[in-house]
């Protein structure tokens, strides 16, 4: 029989150091080439060569793969690519911090947002005074953009989508919405799409700047809009990527901003379900495309930073929450709940009038005992869709307890008056 060996005499000695043969490759590739990887979406990644002049036509993966066989240090593209993607070898850079750093302190003066805006005509409505749609142009882009730098500063969500809608079509909307990213950072802007391959979640975290084209992407029911209006509010979202083994929750990037043609002629944009305090709304009546010509994108995001973080500048939007409510009313698909509180309610005269403060139910009930919905209707209009169409009416809302209630627990009720009368 053969010489027994024991275990203990085939093993390593503590002196012993296992050859990392990984990091004798990420060495290779670190004295030829820098890469530059997204701290927010891994497959984004930059390579430069150290003598740009030996690659004339520019570096890829491909170039760094016959690099490394050049030198006998192969590796095979599979793994190439999931290794420049490893933040442990090749640590992530923050693109969208390290665009501020560049222009911080860079603004001259001149506002470039203004400039900007000189070149959108926004249309004229009369009930305000002749300049104030134009002048609303200015606060809306201004406010959006610090809102903006705010949120990929300083985590503070931008909580208001901007959108540039118009009746006419092809006068450069969508190509607005794209010409707000700065130049180096235009991989970080999308567009929506509704097919099943879209995760809302996955690209807030992923991009800087969403648009919701014609609303796609938030126009696919209920549950669309809801999770779209949960993730304007959020820091922070859970996202389970496809090279993810669990969701992992991740940084809220990106800002948002639609466009459509359905203005109040059109039929409206907006249902009960989005509300009205999301959607920065600026009707246009054209835009000159000059302003790409002329205006200078670095100018206007280092205004908004010096306004950020030099300036007692308010970019949250409480502010602007009675304007866009007010802005937006108009833009409402009419619901047929809509359509009975336009015909059968009037402003309250009096908050003490118990008879003046009704739940959405005891609206419905009261228009079915005077007869004022045709039977095959009745079973359609819903109290929840009545409520809203309340709220966008822009009746009070408070919780409130009537004499003569069974139960002892107060109800949201509405302040408004009836006009059962009058058809």
């Amino acid at each position: 029989m053969g010489q027994v060996i024991s275990a203990s005499k085939i093993q390593p000695s503590e002196t012993d150091v296992p050859i990392d043969r990984t990091l004798h490759i990420v060495a290779n590739i670190n004295k030829e080439f820098k890469v530059k990887t997204s701290a927010y979406d891994p497959s984004k990644y930059v390579i430069e060569a150290h003598e740009p002049q030996r690659y004339p036509y520019g570096v890829t993966i491909d170039t760094v793969y016959w690099y490394l066989k050049g030198i006998g240090s192969p590796m095979s593209k599979t793994d190439l690519r999931l290794l420049v993607r490893e933040p442990n070898y090749f640590p992530p850079a923050d693109p969208i911090k390290e665009y501020f750093d560049s222009i911080r302190g860079s603004y001259q003066g001149k506002s470039h947002i203004d400039l900007l805006c000189s070149h959108i005509k926004a249309r004229i409505f009369q009930d305000k005074q002749e300049d104030y749609y134009q002048q609303r142009v200015n606060t809306l882009i201004r406010k959006w953009m610090v809102a903006c730098v705010a949120q990929w500063l300083a985590d503070f969500p931008n909580d208001v989508a901007l959108g540039i809608i118009s009746a006419k079509e092809r006068i450069g909307k969508t190509y607005l919405t794209n010409y707000l990213i700065p130049d180096m950072l235009q991989e970080y802007y999308t567009k929506t799409g509704n097919n099943d391959k879209f995760f809302l979640g996955d690209f807030f975290t992923r991009y800087m700047i969403i648009c919701f084209d014609e609303l796609v992407g938030i126009n696919r029911g209920k549950g669309r809009i809801e999770e779209f209006k949960q993730y304007m509010r959020d820091r922070d979202i859970m996202v389970q990527r496809r090279t993810d083994e669990f969701p992992v929750l991740r940084k809220r990037l990106a800002a948002a901003t639609f466009t459509t043609n359905r203005v109040a002629e059109n039929g409206g944009f907006l249902d009960d379900n989005f509300g009205n305090t999301r959607f920065g709304t600026i009707e246009v009546d054209d835009i000159d495309r000059k302003y790409s010509e002329i205006c200078d994108k670095n100018q206007m995001w280092a205004e908004a930073l010096l306004l950020f973080e030099s300036t007692d500048f308010d970019y949250s939007w409480t502010s602007e929450i009675e304007d866009l409510k007010e802005y937006n009313q108009k833009y409402f698909v009419t619901s047929d709940e809509a359509k009975y509180v336009l015909m059968y309610t009037q402003e309250p005269t009096d908050e003490n009038n118990e008879d003046e403060w009704m739940s959405a139910s005891e609206f419905l009930l009261k228009l079915k005992e005077h007869r004022k919905i045709p039977f095959k209707e009745a079973g359609k209009l819903k109290a929840n869709l009545m409520g809203y169409a309340l709220t966008n009416a822009g009746y009070q809302k408070k919780s409130k307890r009537k004499s003569g209630d069974k139960i002892q627990l107060p109800m949201y009720r509405y302040h408004f008056s009836l006009k059962l009368n009058e058809d």
